[in-house]
C-alpha cells in the first residue's frame, strides 16, 4: 500500500487533531498487514515440515534430525515483506508529522536512501524474525524432550510439531496443558484434537496481534523521530529549543511500566536523547508489546 493511500485511508490531518492520535491511526492501519506477513510466513513453514521425515527422526531417537528438519529458513522469507510494511508506515507517519512542525520544516522530504532510515529498517525487520524464531525454536525443543521423556509416540509428536509451530515455549505449554486437560475428562480423541488445534489457533492469533501491535507503534514513532533528526540536521528545529515529550494513555489499562515515564522525565529530552524509563533508557515507544504510548514535540519559545 503506498503513502498517499495509507494516509488518505487511515484519517485526514487537521490541525485540531493531536499529532499523537495521527500516529496512532497510521499504526492501526498497518497493523493487520504486518501480522499477515507474519502469520504467512509461519503457514508457509508449517506446510513445508516435512512430517515423515521429523517421525523417522523421532522414531530413531534422533532428536537433533528431528529438530533440524523443521523449515527455520522460511521464516527469514517474512523480513522482505515486514521490511515494506515497516518502511510504508515509517514515511506515513514522517509526512504526517511534519503537518504539526514549523513552517520552515514543510520542505522535509522522507527519503528511503537516508541510512538512519535503512539502518532502522534492516535492524528491526530482523529483530522481528528472530523473535518470531527464538520462542518457537524454544517450544520446538521443549516438544521433542518430551516426546522422548514422556514417551509420545513419533506420530503423534511430529503432529504437536507442526501444530506448536508459531508459539512461544510458554504459549506451548498451555496447549498441552489444555490437551491433558480434556484427556483427563474423557473426551473423544478425535474432539480433543479439533479443541487443542483451536485453542492452539488462538494462541498463535494472540501472539502474532501482540508484535504486529508492537512492531506498528514503533515504526510509526521511528518515523516521527527521523523527521525531527532531519530537521534539526536541516536547522528547521534547534536543538536547545526542541524537546520530545513523553505521552501515557490515561486510564484503566495504563501499566506499572509506562505510568512512571513522564514523571521521570518532567521537561522531556532533547531529540537525540533517550528517555528514562523503568525497564531502561528508551528513543521512543514502545516500552511492551501492547504498549499505547507515544511522543510529541515541544517548542521552547524565547522569552
Amino acid at each position: 500500500m503506498s503513502v498517499p493511500v495509507l494516509l488518505a485511508e487511515t484519517i485526514q490531518i487537521e490541525k485540531r487533531r493531536e499529532e499523537w492520535q495521527v500516529i496512532h491511526a497510521l499504526a492501526d492501519k498497518a497493523e493487520p498487514r504486518i501480522r499477515a506477513a507474519i502469520l504467512k510466513a509461519i503457514k508457509d513453514m508449517k506446510g513445508s515440515v516435512n512430517m515423515a521425515a521429523v517421525r523417522r527422526g523421532l522414531t530413531e531417537g534422533d532428536t537433533a534430525g528431528a529438530y533440524a528438519l523443521i523449515p527455520w529458513d522460511k521464516l527469514d522469507e517474512m523480513k522482505a515483506p515486514v521490511t515494506v510494511e515497516l518502511r510504508t508506515l515509517m514515511e506515513a507517519s514522517y509526512i504526517a508529522a511534519i503537518k504539526y512542525m514549523p513552517k520552515e520544516a514543510s520542505a522535509l522530504r522522507f527519503d528511503v536512501t537516508n541510512q538512519r532510515a535503512v539502518d532502522w529498517l534492516r535492524e528491526n525487520s530482523a529483530r522481528l524474525v528472530v523473535e518470531v524464531g527464538e520462542g518457537t525454536k524454544q517450544a520446538i525443543r521443549d516438544i521433542i524432550d518430551r516426546a522422548f521423556n514422556e514417551g509420545i509416540p513419533p506420530i503423534k509428536a511430529a503432529r504437536i510439531i507442526k501444530e506448536h509451530i508459531g508459539l512461544t515455549s510458554r504459549q506451548s505449554q498451555a496447549v498441552e496443558n489444555y490437551r491433558k486437560m480434556l484427556t483427563s475428562e474423557g473426551r473423544k480423541t478425535e474432539q480433543i484434537g479439533r479443541m487443542t488445534a483451536r485453542y492452539a489457533n488462538r494462541q498463535l492469533n494472540y501472539r502474532t496481534r501482540n508484535i504486529a501491535r508492537s512492531e506498528s507503534i514503533t515504526a510509526s514513532s521511528a518515523g516521527q523521530q527521523l523527521l525531527w533528526e532531519d530537521a534539526l540536521n536541516s536547522g528547521e528545529l534547534l536543538d536547545e529549543r526542541s524537546r520530545t515529550i513523553w505521552i501515557v494513555t490515561r486510564d484503566d489499562r495504563l501499566c506499572p511500566k509506562c505510568k512512571p515515564i513522564p514523571g521521570m522525565n518532567p521537561n522531556g529530552v532533547r531529540i537525540r536523547e533517550y528517555f528514562q524509563t523503568p525497564v531502561g533508557p528508551i528513543l521512543h515507544p514502545t516500552v511492551h508489546p501492547q504498549c499505547r504510548c507515544s511522543v510529541a514535540l515541544k517548542i521552547i519559545r524565547s522569552a
